[in-house]
Formats: structure tokens, C-alpha cells, sequence
């Protein structure tokens, strides 16, 4: 419902841009990126596409092809193709946008996280199990590093590789990274948020499945 409310604003504030400072200005490219962002989080895929490549023509003409902001609807775009099982233009993207990220602002800075915590998924999803723990693991070894401990951005990284040792049958290595999440979800959304609950649920299930196995 917050997402609903939030699309017209984000539609107004293109508006208003587009108008004030033309079609190809840079900020209308961020809003252009967040508004994609919007229709990609309610599944308006083709909507979503169509602006996240606004966007990404505008940052390449305006900012130039190895830019930081390049990176961001260029990351979107391949984790938008990823969930849409289109793995091979989706590994071009994502490996564009961490390339452009780790030479434009380091390899150790959180956006290059996010794009590692993309790219792991993509090989969790090629079932390239060893890839994707190596990269799960550098993306919370770097958000560990710049946010500290209990941050709520190591939930992503931290839940997808729980799955990952989930899915593998590796339960002493999942349930410690669940409860870490659980802790993280806790301390910044209280014990009554849905998250919680989504967790509890997802520990709850781990400890039948070992004890099935």
C-alpha cells in the first residue's frame, strides 16, 4: 500500500522536472530510476523496463558510460532480467555494474555489495552454489565493515545465503544467519513486524527440515 501511495508522487515530481529542466536532464533520470523502481517492487516488468532504460540513456549521454549512476538502473535492469529467467543479458548487466561501481568508487564501498548480492543470486539461480556463497559472503563482509554489525541492509545478503545453505541441506550454517536476521528485523522494526514473523516462520521450517533429514 505505501508503494501504491507513493507512485503519484514520484509521477508528479517527473512531471514537474520534465518540465523545468527538459527530458534529458540528470535529475530526471533519478526520477525516472525511482519511479521504475516502484512498478519493478508491484511486478509492472515492461513498465519498469521502459524507464529504468530512460534512465540509463540519460546517465550514459549526460554523465558518460563509466559513471556511478550508470550503474544503478543498469543494476536494476539485470536483476529485473534475472527474475524473468533471461540469465545471460542479466549477467552482462550485473557484471557492467559492479565493474562500473568497484573502479568508480572502490571495492570495498556498500553499492558494490548490492551488485555482488545480485550477482550471487544470479548464480544461486544457474545453480552455481560455490560462486554464489563466495560473493553472498564479500557483499556482507563489505556491509559489515562500512554499516557495522545489526544493519538492516545485511538482511538481503544474509537471508539469501541462509537459503542457499538451506537449500544445500546445510542447516548448522543456515539457522545462525537466520537468527541474525531475526536480531537485525527485531531491533529496527520491533517484535510485532510482519518480517519477524516471515523469519520465525523460516527458522521454524529449517529445524523440521533437519530433523527430517
Amino acid at each position: 500500500q505505501r508503494h501504491s501511495e507513493a507512485m503519484p508522487l514520484h509521477e508528479e515530481a517527473l512531471a514537474i522536472r520534465e518540465r523545468l529542466l527538459g527530458e534529458r536532464d540528470t535529475s530526471v533520470a533519478d526520477s525516472l530510476n525511482n519511479l521504475a523502481r516502484l512498478y519493478q517492487y508491484q511486478g509492472n516488468n515492461a513498465k519498469a523496463r521502459t524507464l529504468f532504460n530512460r534512465a540509463l540513456e540519460i546517465y550514459e549521454e549526460r554523465l558518460g558510460p563509466n559513471h556511478p549512476k550508470v550503474a544503478d538502473p543498469m543494476n536494476s535492469l539485470g536483476i529485473l532480467y534475472r527474475d524473468e529467467g533471461r540469465l545471460e543479458e542479466a549477467h552482462r548487466l550485473l557484471e557492467q555494474a559492479l565493474d562500473i561501481r568497484e573502479k568508480a568508487l572502490g571495492t570495498e564501498h556498500p553499492k558494490v555489495a548490492d551488485s555482488l548480492t545480485a550477482m550471487a543470486t544470479l548464480h544461486y539461480r544457474k545453480r552455481e552454489y560455490a560462486q554464489a556463497e563466495d560473493l553472498y559472503l564479500r557483499a556482507v563482509n563489505i556491509l559489515e565493515e562500512n554499516e557495522g554489525q545489526r544493519h538492516p541492509h545485511l538482511v538481503t545478503p544474509l537471508s539469501n545465503l541462509a537459503g542457499l545453505y538451506r537449500f544445500q541441506g546445510l542447516y548448522s550454517k543456515a539457522e545462525p544467519l537466520y537468527l541474525r536476521v531475526l536480531g537485525i528485523w527485531e531491533a529496527t522494526l520491533g517484535p510485532e513486524h510482519p518480517q519477524v514473523d516471515t523469519i520465525l516462520k523460516d527458522l521454524s521450517d529449517l529445524r523440521r527440515e533437519e530433523k527430517k533429514g
